[in-house]
């Protein structure tokens, strides 16, 4: 099986003052983390902070693994969206780990939006309540 080395365990908050409870956790598995990663994980999720005041905390796990038969490095980038009472998951498999960052942007921001207008109109569109019981038959 292939043993995971947690190389990098980083919690920064933004720099973002009016979004200081905000924070963006990422962290490297045979990836080191770097500068240049760190800020590319920052700029691809600042819009969900701006789409979805909501969020807690971003969790980015990067791993890089040899694929299975050709033996190139493949990268794994999963996302974790906190909201308060609900956690989003996406994953996306690359062989370039920018790429894969910012499709797993655009993949988090997509569930989010669904996610809001599905509130949006279960807000707009109350579904009536049904009860599980037996109500009398009217006796004429």
């Amino acid at each position: 099986g292939m043993y995971r080395i947690r190389l990098v365990d980083l919690a920064f908050a933004r720099d973002n003052p009016c979004m200081n409870t905000d924070s963006i956790i990422l962290s490297g598995v045979h990836v080191e983390v770097t500068e240049a990663l760190r800020n590319a994980v920052h700029e691809q999720l600042e819009k969900l902070f701006s789409h979805e005041p909501r969020i807690l905390r971003v969790r980015v796990e990067l791993e890089c693994e040899k694929h299975a038969s050709t033996h190139r490095n493949e990268f794994l980038a999963k996302g974790h969206v906190e909201l308060k009472g609900r956690t989003f998951f996406v994953a996306e498999r690359m062989d370039n780990l920018y790429a894969a960052i910012g499709l797993l942007a655009q993949k988090l921001d997509r569930k989010l939006r669904r996610h809001n207008r599905r509130r949006e109109t279960d807000r707009k569109h109350p579904h009536p309540v049904e009860f599980m019981a037996d109500i009398p038959k009217a006796t004429a």
